[in-house]
């Protein structure tokens, strides 16, 4: 599951998945990850999200619900977000940028291998 509200980056990263052979859903809102994780709670095995332009407190939710739902979470974050969210996302493993759309495709892959 990809979260990002940040529009050109979202389909790059969804294009790259997409590539890797991975199952893929592109959603840009907290809510939107809420429904597909309630919907189809056994098709994803990892929820990567760009934390850039979400509030904290959605950031936070959305980490806590992927968590509850056994799912492993990476947060691809700009030095300001890693931050201003270091102590709201526990279990969350980071990815800072700047880094590489094929690094956080690898990054994917070996989470998901390693569940």
């Amino acid at each position: 599951m990809l979260v990002s509200r940040i529009w050109p980056a979202r389909a790059f990263l969804y294009a790259e998945l997409k590539e890797a052979g991975l199952d893929v859903c592109g959603v840009d809102a907290v809510d939107d990850l809420a429904e597909a994780l309630w919907r189809w709670p056994d098709r994803f095995g990892a929820v990567l999200m760009d934390p850039a332009g979400f509030p904290a407190d959605d950031v936070a939710r959305a980490v806590r619900m992927a968590r509850r739902a056994g799912l492993s979470v990476l947060l691809v974050a700009g030095p300001w977000d890693l931050d201003r969210l270091a102590d709201r996302v526990t279990g969350a493993r980071m990815l800072r940028k700047p880094v590489t759309i094929g690094a956080v495709v690898d990054a994917v892959r070996r989470t998901l291998r390693a569940r």
